[in-house]
């Protein structure tokens, strides 16, 4: 079986569209009647893998079909090895088999479904240091509940191609502070207690420490100075000169700091409004992949987790009329305080990060929403 470039092209999480890449098959796990391919494609920029579930008959992705899931859960129950180089991640219980099950959301990495009270989720780029459930699982096993309970993963050759999550019933974060800009706007007083979620994130981070120990800092320096080179060589072909220049300005700025920054640890990676559940009384945080151009945990000065939510009320006020602007600004520098209080930090503690946020949310617009560049790239110029 060929795999269809056009097919590719049309999903979200295929980080190379445009890029002419170089597509093959280079393994297929058979579960009966299901298999899962494995792919490669590779261009001059970037190399990927990626895990497709389809049925074998007739080539059709088969993530919401319950006996596909039921054949995973299968395995997952068995525990141990799953054959085929898969491998099992338990979560210390039976997980129930599901009757019914709908897409929910697919994304720039995986592919969501609710199956009943979970959720599926099946991680279509495969990166060799995805902890998500591991991480999960742990966090539990240290009593914090701040995260919705992880069922069991399945891996391949130790990447992690799909895991079960007990489904939250908290409400996205997203809609709750963007409801509390249009109270703002309205002229009410800010009603959200951002505070708490700064607390919160705080709290999170002091789980986080001891899960893996973080690696050398040169090592570390050396990694983040590759990892923002990389990013500049492929802005440079992407961007206009006006704005690279923004672009490279910021990137001279962040480098200059990045040897003084002395302490780092796991944190979440990937930040941001849609990755926190709302509660009356509490945030959860969700999705623990970190951000999708990093192949390796997210070590990082903690500051940087509370930069990359910050960096999200950029986006929540885009869409504001030009008159409300003003408004929305102001109630974003509002929040953005209150965070930092409730965690404990300055901004000029956060500034680096917040550089370094933006030019990573420009890199990933243009890989995947090449129409909103303009976001992180008009934050990027307020920024300097």
């Amino acid at each position: 079986m060929s795999i269809d470039l056009e097919f590719l092209e049309g999903k979200r999480w295929f980080a190379q569209k445009g890029f002419s890449s170089r597509i093959s098959i280079t393994d297929r796990v058979e579960l009966g009647k299901y298999e899962i391919l494995i792919i490669s494609a590779v261009s001059d920029s970037m190399s990927e893998k990626y895990a497709i579930p389809i049925h074998t008959g007739s080539g059709c992705e088969c993530d919401s079909d319950p006996q596909y899931l039921n054949t995973l859960i299968e395995k997952m129950n068995l525990s141990g090895t799953g054959g085929n180089g898969l491998t099992i991640i338990s979560g210390h219980r039976q997980i129930p088999q599901v009757e019914s099950v709908e897409i929910h959301f697919s994304g720039t990495s995986n592919v969501l479904c609710k199956a009943d009270g979970m959720i599926s989720k099946s991680y279509r780029r495969l990166r060799r240091n995805n902890f998500e459930a591991d991480l999960i699982i742990w966090l539990r096993g240290q009593n914090f509940n701040s995260v919705p309970d992880c069922y069991g993963a399945v891996k391949y050759n130790s990447m992690c191609l799909h895991s079960f999550f007990k489904f939250e019933e908290g409400r996205d974060t997203g809609e709750i502070y963007y409801g509390d800009l249009l109270d703002f706007l309205e002229k009410k007083t800010i009603g959200i207690n951002a505070w708490e979620l700064g607390r919160s994130i705080r709290e999170l981070h002091r789980n986080l420490v001891d899960f893996i120990d973080p690696p050398e800092l040169s090592k570390w320096r050396w990694e983040m100075k590759e990892k923002m080179m990389e990013r500049l060589k492929f802005l440079s072909v992407i961007l206009g000169e006006p704005d690279f220049r923004y672009v490279d300005d910021a990137a001279k700025r962040f480098l200059g700091m990045i040897d003084h920054m002395e302490k780092i640890q796991m944190t979440h990676g990937d930040l941001h409004l849609s990755q926190i559940l709302y509660y009356e009384d509490c945030y959860k945080f969700i999705d623990f992949e970190g951000e999708p151009d990093h192949d390796s945990p997210p070590f990082f000065p903690r500051e940087r987790d509370v930069a990359s939510l910050i960096r999200s009320f950029d986006y929540m006020i885009r869409d504001l009329p030009r008159n409300d602007r003003e408004m929305g600004v102001r109630w974003s520098n509002q929040i953005a305080e209150k965070i930092m209080d409730g965690y404990g930090v300055q901004r000029e503690q956060i500034y680096p990060w917040l550089l370094e946020r933006a030019i990573y949310e420009i890199c990933y617009e243009a890989k995947n929403r090449p129409a909103n560049v303009k976001i992180p790239l008009r934050g990027l110029k307020e920024l300097l």
